[in-house]
């Protein structure tokens, strides 16, 4: 029988070893959680194992609110070292190159979203020796000239792959015309210990934006955008020959797209699959230039989202972690398939996410744990003596039990759609409750996968239950789901919303007479959207990061959006700002201003160069010419959506008192 190990004589060590005392953890308040306890740094997360599985590295937070990279040394006397870290950066993303050898990047998390433009790349050996910058770090979005030579590479690098055999890494050049606009990306191998690189050459005349990789870093597969169709590539061999595979349209994801190649040469991709058009897991078959009839990896009512697990020295495939309603594994490799179930026995409440190093021969696997109400812990399991033992976690100071439940349903819209939507309801009370129908942004993506949520169990601790829904247009439940959502913002997508409120108050769940609508980006665009429309049932509404006139999004200059996007993208997915203008005027918060009568929040950043703050100006001034019930809120110095941990306090505090004054009884 598996045993599980008690974990806090390690964790205190781990603890005084990056700067923290367990005694100096907040108590949580009388009532409910405070609102900084949901947006604080974690203290251990996005811990990793390396490729042997002797070492686990993580970000911990210290006790000047820095994190910094830590490695333990597994076995009988457990070891923890701090070996990277910085007065004024925070370590943010990092990755095993080898044993070792470590990649990481660097982002000051105490200064809002206009100082976080580059995160740079650094190096440095799990003992904490061998430092090295590889890629340099920006605090402004700016372009630098200089005559001077130098072996750190420019700030249009970034990190693409933990792959390159040795001490390498593979990093992607963006290399931009002189409008601004990525005109092509490269790969190249860069030795983390000399700064040292050459490039990977790629297909001749293609504008190549995706790259697949071998687990050597060798570039297998690349994908070219030409306006609105792509080209896939595959190299033949070992030579610098690139073939032409597949054509197709990038709107209708009617190619091949690829995910990985393994260590024998298969080509894995993604297509479409059954009556939804799902997206599934295919073999590409490269002689025959076509994929194999059935898939590998289908999930009924889900398109294939995740990343394939590989034997980091073969490259074999083992298994492949992917997210149905909530994140799941599927292992092709028995041995792993008995492990996980030998885990998940032993914690049945949580979805349990097992990494290897060497996964053909594990002797240690790591453990992320996770559910609704519990954060990320983690887990080392030692394979010979069949035991677990926790070694962080990363919000202690939140008592599961105090938090709400989720629940994944479908529902079915007005005119037949099924509509899938998370439901977080408030740990006491009884229902229904006031509501809040929270709206993700794009829309074109995923916006939840069940699991722990800081901003949904934030305000179930407040009593209210939380509506995710997952509306038309947005990505991950098939095709057909997607292109439902075309050219309807503003109309289905938006009557999604209320047919999602409609659905949990007849479960109980939900007050339909007291609701309010939120979210940011789109959400944002949607939350205004419900106030202009009269016949919506919100209360209020909450917006921030807010498209507020589509027309803006077409011509507005100072924006990250592509000549691409509003050329060949926009047109299909939103309407064309020609022949669609009555149709757009119609369903713009800024144009239907007059209409907007219901207590609004209306939030933005100053910085923000995906809608730019032109768009909150616009209409918070003509909300002010109407004498419309709108609290405005600024963060100057932030950009799309807020990084600082100190204006998400703020933001969230003023949210809290917004609700309880408007959706009281």
């Amino acid at each position: 029988m598996l045993r599980s190990r008690p974990f806090s004589t390690f964790i205190r060590r781990l603890l005084a070893a990056i700067g923290v005392a367990a005694s100096a953890l907040p108590a949580l308040a009388a009532d409910a959680p405070p609102v900084a306890d949901f947006f604080r740094l974690p203290l251990v997360d996005n811990a990793k194992m390396s490729p042997s599985g002797r070492y686990i590295a993580a970000t911990a937070g210290t006790d000047v609110g820095r994190m910094q990279l830590a490695v333990i040394e597994l076995g009988e006397k457990m070891s923890v070292k701090v070996v990277a870290g910085s007065g004024d950066a925070d370590v943010d993303e990092f990755h095993w190159v080898n044993d070792e050898r470590i990649v990481y990047t660097l982002s000051d998390n105490s200064r809002a979203g206009a100082y976080r433009a580059g995160t740079g790349l650094f190096a440095v050996n799990r003992d904490g020796s061998g430092h090295r910058e590889l890629i340099e770090r920006r605090t402004h979005f700016e372009r630098r000239a200089s005559t001077i030579e130098r072996r750190v590479l420019p700030w249009n690098f970034v990190f693409h792959a933990a792959r390159g055999g040795e001490s390498n890494v593979v990093v992607q050049e963006y290399k931009f015309d002189d409008t601004g606009e990525l005109r092509n990306t490269v790969l190249h191998l860069l030795d983390t210990t000399t700064g040292q690189r050459r490039a990977h050459p790629g297909p001749r005349d293609a504008r190549v934006l995706e790259w697949t990789v071998d687990v050597l870093g060798v570039p297998r597969a690349a994908v070219a955008h030409e306006g609105p169709n792509v080209r896939v590539f595959v190299r033949q061999g070992e030579s610098d020959n690139w073939a032409v595979v597949a054509t197709g349209d990038r709107n209708k994801g009617d190619y091949p797209d690829p995910i990985a190649i393994d260590g024998a040469g298969s080509l894995y991709t993604l297509g479409g699959h059954g009556p939804r058009r799902t997206t599934a897991m295919f073999r590409f078959d490269i002689e025959k230039r076509a994929r194999d009839p059935e898939p590998i990896i289908a999930v009924a009512g889900f398109s294939f989202d995740g990343q394939l697990v590989q034997d980091s020295k073969t490259g074999r495939l083992i298994g492949a972690v992917y997210t149905a309603d909530a994140v799941a594994t599927h292992w092709f490799d028995p041995k792993l398939r008995d492990l996980q179930k030998r885990i998940d026995a032993a914690l049945p409440d949580t979805v349990n996410i097992v990494s290897c190093g060497r996964c053909e021969e594990p002797n240690r696997l790591l453990v992320r744990t996770f559910s609704d109400r519990q954060p990320n812990q983690y887990y080392v399991f030692d394979v010979a003596a069949n035991a677990l033992s926790r070694i962080g976690q990363s919000r202690p100071w939140l008592d599961p039990a105090r938090m709400g439940t989720e629940d994944f349903l479908e529902f079915e819209a007005r005119d037949g759609l099924k509509i899938p939507m998370y439901v977080t309801r408030p740990a006491v009370g009884k229902g229904p409750w006031p509501a809040v129908v929270m709206v993700h942004g794009g829309p074109w993506v995923r916006g939840r996968s069940w699991g722990f949520d800081a901003e949904a169990q934030f305000l179930a601790s407040r009593g209210y239950v939380v509506l995710q829904p997952e509306f038309r247009g947005s990505a991950g439940f098939g095709f057909n789901h997607f292109t439902a959502g075309w050219r309807q913002w503003g109309q289905a997508m938006q009557d999604d919303l209320v047919d999602a409120l409609g659905a949990a108050a007849k479960r109980g769940w939900a007050d339909s007479k007291r609701a309010c609508i939120a979210g940011a980006s789109y959400g944002g665009y949607a939350a205004l959207m419900g106030l202009v429309r009269p016949t919506d049932p919100y209360r209020c509404a909450v917006s921030w990061a807010a498209v507020t006139d589509i027309d803006l999004m077409y011509s507005v200059h100072w924006s990250d959006i592509s000549a691409d996007a509003k050329a060949y993208g926009y047109p299909v997915l939103i309407g064309d700002p020609k022949q669609d203008a009555a149709m757009l005027a119609a369903n713009s918060p800024l144009k239907q201003a007059d209409k907007i009568q219901r207590p609004l929040l209306l939030a933005h950043g100053g910085a923000d160069r995906r809608v730019p703050i032109e768009h909150a100006n616009r209409l918070r001034d003509a909300l002010k010419a109407s004498k419309a019930d709108v609290e405005w809120v600024l963060y100057a110095d932030e950009g799309h959506g807020w990084a600082l941990p100190a204006n998400d306090v703020d933001f969230w505090s003023r949210v809290e008192k917004f609700l309880a004054k408007h959706l009281a009884p």
